[in-house]
Order: C-alpha cells, then sequence, then structure tokens
C-alpha cells in the first residue's frame, strides 16, 4: 500500500481518513462559497489530493486493476456530457456548474484506487464511516441556523434544504449499522436519536420513513431490546408532555413551510404528488431526447410537457429524483448505468453488514430504493464511493488475511510496515 514520504505514522492516515469521512458527510451541503463553479469543494479537493498522494509514491498499481468497478461511472460521465451537447442543440448551452458536475462521476471512482489500501484494518474502516456520520451532524445543524424558521417547531426548526439533509441522515443511519462500527448501546443510541431528531425536523415524509428504517438498520447489530427501550423511554417522555392536536396541527403547518422553502408556494397535494409530475417529464425526456438533455434544461424541458402533465405539473429547476436526474442528463444508456451502480451499492451494503438476515436486506434496499425515488442526491452523494471502496478493501484484505492469517488491528498494521514488509494483495 502506499505511504506518504515523512509521515508514515497511523496518525496522518488516521487524520486523512477523518477529513474525507468528515467532508463526505457534509457533500456539497455547505455554504456556495466553498464550492469552486458551485460543484466542486472541499470533498473533491481531498479526493485529487488522494489520487496525487497515491500517484507520488510511485504506486505499481494502475486504474487497470479497477476498471471493471468505475466502468458504469466512467459510462455515465460520457453520456452525461452527451447529454449537455444534445441539450445545448435543443435548449441552451450548458452551465459552468453542470459541466463541472459529471466531473465526480470521472473523479470519485478514483476512490476505488486511492482508499481501498487505506481501509484494510477495522479501525481505518470505523474511524472514515464515524467521521462521516459526525459531518452529517454538522452540516444538519448549519441547516438549523439557516432554517427560514428557527423556532417554528417548539422551538425547534423546519430545516433548510430539508430533503437533502433528510437523505444525508439516512446514509449515516446506514453507516452505523455496518458490521466494524460500534456496538455499544449508548454511544449508539445517542448519535442515532440526535440523527433521528433531526431527521423529524425535516418534515420530509420520505426522511422519516428513511429515518424508522434506518433505526431498524442501525440497531441490527446492537442489542435491539436495549435499543427499543432507550427509544421508547424517549417517545414516552415526549408524548406525556406534548399536546398531541397542537401537535398534528404544527406538523401540518411545518410541512408546509418545508414545502414553500424548497419548491415554491404552489404546495398543491404534496411533494410526492409533484415528484410523480416531475418523475414524468423525466420519462416523456427519455421518450423524445434518448441521449439526455442535461440538467439544466429540466426546467424548460419540464415546462414543454405542462399540457400533459395537467395538474401534475409544477414548475422546477429539478426532477427531485436521483433516476429522474440521470433519465435527463445521460438518457437511456445513463438510465443503464445508474441501475448497474444501484446494483453494486446494494450488495456492497449486503456486505458490510454482513450478517445475511433477510429483514435487514430488505430494509436497506427499501432505503436505498426511497432515496432514489424520493431524493436527488446518490450518485453525486460521497457515501456511495466510500461504502463501493470499503466494500471492495474488505474483500481484498479478507483473502490476503486467508493466506496469512487475520491482521485487523492498526497496531498489527503498523508492525508489519515497520518491518518493511508488504502484505499479500499489495503491489
Amino acid at each position: 500500500m502506499p505511504t506518504y514520504a515523512g509521515t508514515r505514522s497511523c496518525g496522518f492516515e488516521r487524520t486523512l481518513l477523518g477529513a474525507i469521512g468528515f467532508f463526505g458527510g457534509t457533500a456539497h451541503a455547505l455554504p456556495d462559497q466553498l464550492y469552486l463553479g458551485g460543484a466542486m469543494g472541499p470533498f473533491d479537493a481531498l479526493v485529487v489530493v488522494l489520487l496525487v498522494l497515491h500517484f507520488h509514491q510511485g504506486s505499481r498499481r494502475t486504474v487497470t486493476d479497477v476498471v471493471r468497478g468505475v466502468a458504469p461511472f466512467y459510462v455515465l460521465a460520457t453520456f452525461a456530457y452527451i447529454g449537455e451537447l444534445n441539450g445545448a442543440i435543443h435548449f441552451g448551452g450548458p452551465s459552468i456548474a453542470s459541466l463541472i458536475a459529471p466531473l465526480r462521476f470521472l473523479l470519485y471512482p478514483s476512490l476505488f484506487l486511492t482508499l481501498v489500501p487505506l481501509l484494510r484494518t477495522e479501525g481505518s474502516r470505523k474511524t472514515i464511516f464515524l467521521f462521516y456520520c459526525y459531518g452529517v451532524l454538522a452540516v444538519a445543524l448549519i441547516a438549523w441556523v439557516r432554517s427560514p424558521d428557527p423556532s417554528f417547531f417548539f422551538g425547534f426548526p423546519v430545516l433548510y434544504n430539508p430533503n437533502v439533509i433528510g437523505n444525508f441522515i439516512a446514509y449515516a443511519m446506514i453507516a452505523l449499522g455496518f458490521g466494524f462500527m460500534t456496538t455499544e448501546s449508548i454511544s449508539k443510541g445517542l448519535l442515532l436519536l440526535c440523527l433521528f431528531l433531526l431527521a423529524l425536523v425535516t418534515f420530509s415524509k420520505a426522511s422519516w420513513l428513511l429515518a424508522l428504517l434506518g433505526i431498524f438498520t442501525a440497531t441490527a447489530s446492537t442489542s435491539r431490546a436495549r435499543m427499543l427501550l432507550f427509544f421508547a423511554v424517549c417517545a414516552a417522555v415526549a408524548m406525556a408532555s406534548i399536546d398531541l392536536s397542537q401537535l398534528v396541527e404544527l406538523v401540518s403547518n411545518a410541512i408546509d413551510i418545508k414545502l414553500a422553502s424548497s419548491v415554491g408556494d404552489d404546495t398543491t397535494g404534496g411533494t410526492v404528488y409533484m415528484r410523480v409530475g416531475f418523475f414524468l417529464s423525466s420519462m416523456f425526456a427519455l421518450i423524445d431526447y434518448p441521449l439526455g438533455i442535461g440538467l439544466k434544461n429540466f426546467y424548460e424541458l419540464n415546462q414543454s410537457y405542462a399540457h400533459e402533465l395537467g395538474s401534475l405539473y409544477f414548475p422546477s429547476e429539478s426532477p427531485h429524483t436521483a433516476l429522474g436526474y440521470v433519465a435527463v442528463q445521460a438518457g437511456w444508456v445513463g438510465v443503464v448505468a445508474f441501475l448497474e451502480i444501484f446494483r453494486r451499492v446494494c450488495l456492497a451494503a449486503f456486505t458490510l453488514y454482513g450478517r445475511g438476515r433477510p429483514l435487514e436486506k430488505i430494509a436497506l434496499t427499501a432505503m436505498l430504493t426511497v432515496s432514489v425515488l424520493f431524493q436527488i442526491e446518490f450518485l453525486t452523494q460521497p457515501f456511495i464511493y466510500l461504502l463501493l471502496a470499503t466494500a471492495a478493501s474488505l474483500a481484498r484484505y479478507d483473502k490476503s488475511k486467508t493466506a496469512e492469517g487475520p491482521m485487523n488491528t492498526d497496531a498489527e498494521f503498523a508492525q508489519v510496515r515497520m518491518n518493511g514488509h508488504q502484505p499479500s494483495g499489495e503491489s
């Protein structure tokens, strides 16, 4: 594995992994000033740094070793740019952000090359996803501060950018259920409780469903009886101190505030109703523009189908679903590549849970499916790349452990490096 000149300590690698995890958790939901061209931010910079460090160390492992892993992403990126060209012909020229955004499909898969060797130990895997959860908490708190009404709901906010934050929280909950994460009931319970409460004040029904499924999956590796007791006590205290009729009225009003701040003042039918219209626009685009037309042109595209959509028509600059996003951006080939990526993400999640319980697999698949159909953050979300890289690392170094015996701790790995040996599986 690559070691970085003058920084051979596990401390440097742990710090690097912590930074990648934290800024992966914040993704591109930090204030706009931190992003180049409105698209490239701190996590993107760290991915580039990791790639430079990897090749600076003269690693003999080349991109050809991970061609199979990156193939659907590179196909998607290629057709995203073809979609941009097609959109420029039929609608208007691309924006800087729409040109930069598909670079993530080229850049993020480099983690399958550079990050996999750094995730060979259980401690390193735990570090990156624990800091990922901290990053999600940080961006949720920033959304709290940026709330359109910070004290509306019993002193709680209606979060800024609620659908995106709800999706981030769901991924953090999935991460807490990985087999190598902490099994301490109290610490995990507190972290889950914070995430769950933040999910509630998104006032997004999809986020609420994701949060409930997340509680189930994240508690799979702990004493579920203890965890359920913990949440039951919290729920009992909350119910005893809240007027339910007032609660229902406030929730309804808060959802209206959330909708108005997210998609404008016209909120007839709620977000599910709206998303049906946006999804149909995306499917119409597949028929009329099979090569895609670029995400920037969705507003005009959606408007052109206003007659066909009837009461399902709502003006929007985004399809608000990950599947619709790909259909508009990269056409039919993009959709096929997307479905292959989705399949791989599901399998990687099953691998990292590692217990093979059918209900857990169903819950994980349901969470990822809800994410794809009701949220736009999937292919642009660092979580799926961290998940795929970790599953690849687990597969690679489990094979080496079979040949050499187990080496799970950072201390054992550090001793190997001090002795100048390369474990099998490394070039």
